[in-house]
């Protein structure tokens, strides 16, 4: 498929959920997860992740991290790039 193709299609509904935390009696709205939102990817297998005070912190480290990762390997793309040969 082309990136052309792939720009043009519409999103796609990935899951959508509804949330009791009073076991069934009331329903938060339905939300819907769609192909198009800017979801970030699991660090882990686990599922869901963990939202304690000590695992968010963990988490959120490890989002920094990969955020520099990736700033790093882009910017060397664009390093190699210019280079003269």
């Amino acid at each position: 498929m082309t990136e052309e193709s792939e720009a043009k299609r519409e999103p796609v509904t990935l899951m959508t959920i509804r949330v009791s935390r009073d076991s069934g009696k009331t329903w938060e709205p339905e939300r819907a997860y769609r192909s198009s939102d800017h979801l970030p990817a699991l660090m882990t297998s686990a599922w869901p992740p963990c939202e304690c005070w000590r695992h968010r912190a963990q988490r959120e480290r490890e989002e920094t991290q990969t955020q520099q990762l990736l700033a790093d390997v882009k910017a060397r793309n664009r390093w190699s790039r210019n280079r003269p040969a």
